[in-house]
């Protein structure tokens, strides 16, 4: 499964877009600065 992976950098604002193959999840900081991935497991 091909997905399109979206990229924000916190520092300089901008989003950036990339292809990625494979599961879809989320990866983001939680209010203590920890860094969170979530993976759906479903293709």
């Amino acid at each position: 499964m091909i997905i399109t992976a979206v990229i924000y950098n916190e520092l300089t604002m901008p989003a950036r877009t990339g292809v990625t193959i494979g599961y879809p999840h989320a990866i983001f900081k939680n209010a203590f600065g920890d860094i969170i991935a979530i993976s759906s497991g479903l293709k």
